[in-house]
């Protein structure tokens, strides 16, 4: 509350902002059993919509601490030391003196401020050829080198991270549609196959993809992808293995998941174009002017993923950025265009196709046979 006021926020939402966190009382739950409530004094609300906000109120003096005394990483004249969202702060560092020395900052802000972090929960990864023998100490104890972290449920390695987070993401997936099954999402004797696609997209989807637009991934990465992705939506539709990718797609107007991370990744530069943060650009321009040729840099990435779709670049829309809303039906649009005429090209070259009707077949609708089948779960 102190760190509000010294922000110069205005005295009637900082009254509303005490009114919020006065009296906060929480019990603990064990099996069937709740404890006695007992205060809190300390911390931002779990899952509170303004929580995020509030907390790098919080921490933003430890930041701006870092940035002004250069500690920490410098992309060009940018620095990039502390990169945080929320209470997740990542240090990097290209020197093992300055990175104690951050560790040392760090632990003196929490002591002041009545706040612990836990050096078992702290993980240094060392991405250097020759790896140091350097022993980094956290509040007396010494902070754990790994080989593999977690930052923003992404997992970040010494290398070939993107080989970590495929596996990760694909387990987490299919967890996620064994426990869908019990609802009738399982295809033979399940759901309309067409409401079982809408629940897997809703579910499944954003769990197999997330944060994949941000790691340079290989061909080999997208098929293992597409081969979980195939495998499922022939499952939903009881269809056999030998069916035609193209076909199993089209079916059921669906996206190949090469296509479901183009969207990740311009709904990401959308998100970059939009913001207010002023670092975040000098970045975006730095690594475009000398990352445009360099395929494992995002910007580079997004240069191609935007020629692909016949989108504006980004130049145009730095100038002429339309609504978010807007944006989405364009991606929307421009991407099942592209892949309904990738999939309709590759079906009609299926001789076993042949006596299908390709042409009614559109990527974003349901083809009318899936319409037509009944549910026979009850």
């Amino acid at each position: 509350m102190d760190k509000a006021i010294d922000q110069n926020m205005h005295p009637t939402y900082w009254k509303i902002l005490t009114e919020l966190y006065e009296g906060l009382t929480s019990k603990v739950k064990w099996m069937d059993g709740l404890s006695e409530p007992f205060k809190i004094k300390q911390g931002v609300r779990q899952g509170g919509i303004l929580s995020t906000h509030l907390y790098k109120i919080f921490v933003q003096d430890l930041l701006v601490e870092l940035e002004q005394n250069s500690l920490g990483y410098h992309l060009g004249d940018i620095y990039v030391g502390a990169p945080t969202c929320a209470d997740d702060i990542a240090f990097i560092s290209n020197n093992e003196y300055e990175l104690q020395v951050m560790l040392n900052v760090i632990d003196r802000y929490a002591k002041e401020h009545h706040y612990k972090i836990h050096p078992t929960k702290t993980e240094i990864i060392d991405c250097s050829k020759r790896k140091s023998s350097y022993s980094w100490t956290m509040g007396g104890k010494v902070v754990k080198t790994s080989d593999c972290s977690e930052h923003l449920g992404i997992k970040r390695t010494d290398g070939k991270e993107h080989n970590f987070n495929i596996k990760e993401r694909i387990q987490t997936a299919r967890r996620t549609k064994y426990a869908l099954m019990g609802s009738g999402v399982h295809g033979t004797n399940g759901l309309n196959p067409a409401i079982s696609y809408q629940i897997y997209k809703t579910y499944v989807i954003p769990r197999l993809t997330y944060g994949l637009e941000v790691l340079p991934l290989t061909k080999s990465n997208i098929e293992e992808l597409e081969i979980f992705h195939r495998k499922n939506l022939r499952h939903l539709q009881s269809l056999p293995e030998r069916t035609s990718n193209a076909v199993v797609l089209l079916l059921l107007g669906a996206l190949p998941i090469e296509a479901e991370i183009h969207k990740r990744h311009l709904s990401l530069l959308y998100s970059i174009l939009s913001c207010d943060n002023s670092k975040i650009k000098d970045v975006m321009i730095r690594q475009i002017a000398t990352n445009y040729d360099n395929k494992k840099s995002f910007f580079s990435r997004i240069l191609n993923i935007l020629e692909m779709y016949d989108l504006p670049s980004i130049n145009y829309l730095q100038k002429n950025l339309p609504k978010r809303d807007i944006w989405k039906e364009e991606i929307k649009k421009k991407v099942n265009q592209y892949w309904n005429a990738q999939l309709k090209s590759e079906a009609r070259n299926k001789t076993s196709l042949k006596n299908m009707n390709i042409e009614n077949l559109e990527i974003g609708k349901n083809s009318s046979s899936m319409e037509s089948t009944k549910s026979t779960t009850t």
